[in-house]
């Protein structure tokens, strides 16, 4: 059963990992859930090549200092990949900065 996520006022979801980051990767850190964000909203928009909006996600992530486990656009119904049939979504990242393992997820309709 999900449950929404709880977020500090960057938007960077809470959890004690966060107490491994120094003050600056904390600031860096949103950028995971704004990189998330962004793919909710092209998809929003119109776009629908989901493993190219993957890419093009988790090379920002990387030209920002990040390292990528994972981005990638679900149905949040299965968790299954994306088709263009689906309706209800979620994008999910893991990724490190420093030292630091990141998750994220946003579901969203389209």
């Amino acid at each position: 059963i999900g449950v929404h996520t709880v977020r500090e006022p960057s938007s960077l979801a809470m959890s004690s990992r966060n107490g491994y980051l120094t003050s600056e990767q904390r600031n860096q850190a949103s950028q995971l859930n704004n990189t998330l964000q962004d793919i909710v909203n092209l998809v929003n928009s119109g776009a629908n090549d989901y493993p190219k909006l993957e890419q093009q996600a988790k090379t920002t992530l990387i030209q920002q200092g990040w390292l990528v486990d994972y981005i990638s656009i679900r149905s949040s119904l299965t968790l299954a990949p994306a088709k263009d049939t689906d309706s209800q979504l979620v994008v999910l990242g893991a990724a490190k900065l420093a030292n630091t393992r990141l998750i994220d997820n946003i579901e969203f309709l389209r």
